[in-house]
This record gives C-alpha cells, structure tokens and sequence, in this order.
C-alpha cells in the first residue's frame, strides 16, 4: 500500500520523494484509496493549485486527498479571495494547507474580523493585518479571541506601544503574534537580566533557541520555573470557590 500510494503520487504530479510516512501517520485513511482515482484527484489538485509545493502540501495536510476537488476545494478558494482580495491565494495554501480543513466561511471570517477589531484598538489599520496573515496565515486558524489575545496583552505589558510600533512592520507584527510564550517569556528575562540590551522585541523572539540559550544560559531555568508558577496560579484559581 505504501508502495502503491508512493507510486500514484509520482504517476499524477511527478513527486518522486515525498515522505509517505508523513502522509500516513497524518492521515492513515491515505492507504486505501484506489491508486487510479487517487491519481486523477492529484492532477486536480496540481490544476486547482499552479505551481504550488505538493509534496509540502501533502506531507503538512494529508486530508486534502479526501476533499472534493470540484466543489469544495474551489469554493474555499474563492472565499479566501473574496476575505484576501490582495493576496496570493494558492501561496497562502501551500504556506499553510490547514486552512483547507477549516470552514472558510466561518471559521477563517471570524478569525480575520476579530484580528483586525483587536489590532485597530492599537493603531493598526485592517490593511496591515491583511498583510500580516499573508505573511503568516496561520492566524486565520489560530484562537484569536483566547491565544493570540493573550499573546498581545502580553507583549504590551512587556513593551507597551509595541503593537503600535510594529504596524508599520506586518510582517514582524505576525511572527511576534505566533510566537509561543516561552518566546516572549525572553522579553521579561532580557528586561530582568540585561536591562542594557539593544535588541529589538522581533530580535529578541525570533532569535533561534540553540543560540538565545547560549547568550542567557540561565534562560531555561528561569523560564521553567516561571512556567510552574503559573501552572499553580492556574490550579489554584480552577478550585477556587466561584462566587456569583
């Protein structure tokens, strides 16, 4: 089956590597499909999407093997043109294919809607957070209301005006956004431990982890011990009697 499923990707787009392992473990359904449909729906597939990474695609979101590539796929298509009417709409795909198993119409409108009321609090114009979801679509399927919210009252209590600062900059505003917290736990270690540091906040978050640690070897300590402290807040607050 591995070998069948191996051979159809090749037969339809002529993708000779892809990580069938990858394919599987995301989605073990993959094995059983007909090698000859499996085929004509790859072929639509690289239609619906000219020059697109497939072997990315499928290794990243298997599942859109099951999608139908005559209805579906096409009609998610045109309602991320209609939300993005400036941006690539198959680069925003290939950059982030789990897109395809939201609900465009709802999920990713909500999403898009409650990013921009968020950030224009802040002075960013719904042009920018167009931009930035270019740059990183993984915000329309993130939980903006809970995560990236909190990500974003964390960064202004750490640098207030940064929001601000970084509209002019979309691209930066959207790493920063889908940043994890550990990341921007450094902003806080930086601000405690080297209070002299001229490093931006998107330097000081995007620097890679092999090389931040290096620099703050106390790092690791610190943030796990920060991380334990409010996982009993957390605990804490969860028994806590509620009070009407």
């Amino acid at each position: 089956r591995l070998v069948e499923l191996e051979d159809s990707v090749w037969r339809a787009v002529g993708v000779a590597d892809v990580d069938v392992g990858a394919v599987v473990g995301r989605y073990p359904k993959s094995l059983y499909f007909d090698p000859d449909f499996l085929v004509e729906r790859l072929r639509l597939l690289r239609d619906l999407l000219p020059g697109a990474d497939l072997k990315k695609l499928l290794e990243r979101n298997p599942q859109v093997l099951a999608m139908d590539m005559t209805h579906t796929l096409p009609a998610k298509m045109r309602e991320l043109s209609v939300l993005l009417p400036n941006s690539d709409v198959v680069r925003l795909i290939e950059t982030h294919p789990k897109i395809l198993s939201v609900n465009v119409g709802s999920r990713v409108r909500s999403n898009l809607a409650d990013l921009k009321g968020m950030l224009r609090v802040a002075g960013v114009v719904d042009t920018a957070v167009e931009v930035m979801v270019t740059h990183n679509p993984r915000l329309l399927t993130s939980d903006v209301r809970g995560t990236v919210a909190k990500r974003a009252t964390r960064l202004e209590a750490l640098r207030p005006g940064a929001i601000a600062f970084y509209a002019e900059k979309p691209a930066s505003l959207s790493r920063i956004l889908c940043a994890s917290e550990r990341a921007l736990d450094r902003l806080a270690y930086v601000d405690a431990h080297d209070p002299v540091s001229s490093a931006s906040v998107i330097v000081t978050v995007n620097t890679p982890g092999a090389k931040f640690e290096e620099k703050y070897p106390g790092f690791d300590a610190w943030q796990k011990a920060l991380a334990a402290e409010r996982a009993r807040g957390e605990s804490e607050e969860r028994r806590a009697p509620k009070v009407d």
